[in-house]
């Protein structure tokens, strides 16, 4: 997931090439959708996605809710504050992910009101994208922990929990085709993912 590109993607490609100097890795950026069929087809031979339903054809080797929160400059006024409600939040200028995320999607369920009463945004399909115009001082989002491991340890984003009481979590999980066992070097490979996820969050 785009999300995880500058996190995960980076440490495990980096990883691979320290501790399996010899395999070759296929890395696809895509949506949550596509990447449950694309294990299902046999296309991946795992993949990282949001929010996927229970399934036996699945095996999860590691899933985890992620409460989502609001993301902001340290110097952002939003910053400062313990938590934050959705109202708070939009009153400030906020860029959205694009209908083409989980997250937007869930949002867009229930609390689809934001988007109309959100006065000044934008809408991006990258949430790398999201993440720099936050870090910018200039723009709020919404996401969850995961996806801005990178920027929140670094310092140059701030988490602020949304304190509205029907707000969701994400789930986040590490699947594989139950219908098609994982080699050896997968099965490493797994492991090595799932240390890296945990130590992201």
């Amino acid at each position: 997931m785009d999300g995880m590109v500058n996190g995960l993607a980076v440490n495990l490609v980096s990883e691979l090439a320290r501790q399996f100097p010899r395999v070759k890795a296929e890395i696809d950026i895509v949506s949550p959708d596509s990447a449950v069929k694309g294990v299902l087809n046999g296309d991946f031979e795992f993949a990282v996605a949001a929010n996927v339903s229970p399934d036996d054809n699945l095996v999860f080797h590691w899933t985890q809710e992620f409460p989502l929160g609001c993301i902001a400059a340290p110097d952002h006024p939003i910053a400062g504050m313990t938590s934050v409600s959705l109202k708070e939040f939009i009153s400030h200028p906020v860029v959205f992910q694009s209908s083409a995320f989980a997250i937007r999607k869930l949002l867009e369920a229930r609390h689809e009101w934001i988007f109309e009463s959100a006065e000044n945004s934008v809408v991006v399909n990258s949430v790398q994208l999201m993440k720099l115009l936050a870090v910018s001082g200039q723009y709020v989002a919404v996401t969850s922990e995961l996806d801005a491991g990178p920027e929140l340890k670094s310092g140059k984003l701030k988490f602020i929990p949304i304190n509205d009481k029907d707000i969701f979590k994400q789930t986040m999980s590490l699947i594989s085709n139950a219908q098609k066992p994982v080699s050896v070097i997968g099965q490493k490979i797994i492991r090595m993912a799932v240390q890296n996820l945990r130590t992201l969050t």
